[in-house]
């Protein structure tokens, strides 16, 4: 790796590590890093990675790195290691990994972890909807203010729907984010004609 990727590296890490800690844009951490690994390389994409979770352990403790790292970096470096492989097809020629097998991973991934979770919490009275709804139950301030909203207290019944809605929502929301991440750092590096891998 030269200088310039390690720079690029540094700086795309620092960024994603700030993206990371606004709530408004978190959803957006793992672009920086896709970006870089599509345009420079999986090396710069692991140091970029590795930025990430040192800055972001340093500013807001282990566990903030270790669940920012889980949901959005490591999947990132497996989405940027698969984009940027190469196989020889039948007629001799050499082609990327497909672009719509990358979208199944993430639709894979985000199953995955709905079943981690859900066998984590299958224990607990509820699942995991119900230690969602739970949680959010020990909230007052959040409660005041959904009750604000709806000009009427929260019911323990509708926190539950919440807590069902939360678990059904979120895997398919985070994996079309990953995919919009994806088509975002790939039209970022073409247009700037940085990109290792041909838009399909």
């Amino acid at each position: 790796m030269d200088h310039r990727s390690l720079v690029k590296a540094v700086f795309t890490g620092t960024v994603a590590c700030f993206v990371f800690m606004t709530v408004i844009l978190m959803i957006f951490t793992p672009l920086p890093l896709i970006a870089l690994g599509l345009g420079s390389g999986m090396t710069a994409a692991l140091l970029c990675g590795a930025v990430f979770f040192v800055l972001t352990a340093l500013l807001s403790g282990f566990g903030p790195a270790i669940s920012g790292g889980l949901v959005f970096v490591v999947p990132a470096l497996w989405l940027v290691h698969l984009a940027t492989q190469t196989y020889e097809k039948e007629d001799g020629t050499r082609a990327f990994y497909p672009a719509d097998r990358l979208f199944y991973w993430t639709l894979g991934m985000a199953a995955l972890a709905t079943i981690v979770f859900f066998a984590a919490q299958s224990g607990s009275p509820g699942g995991l909807p119900g230690v969602l709804s739970r949680s959010l139950a020990e909230d007052r301030e959040l409660l005041e203010v959904m009750s604000s909203f709806t000009g009427a207290p929260i019911h323990e019944n509708q926190l539950a729907v919440m807590g069902l809605t939360f678990v059904i929502i979120t895997p398919t929301f985070w994996a079309a984010t990953m995919t919009v991440c994806l088509i975002l750092a790939q039209f970022f590096n073409q247009r700037y004609r940085l990109n290792l891998r041909p838009t399909p």
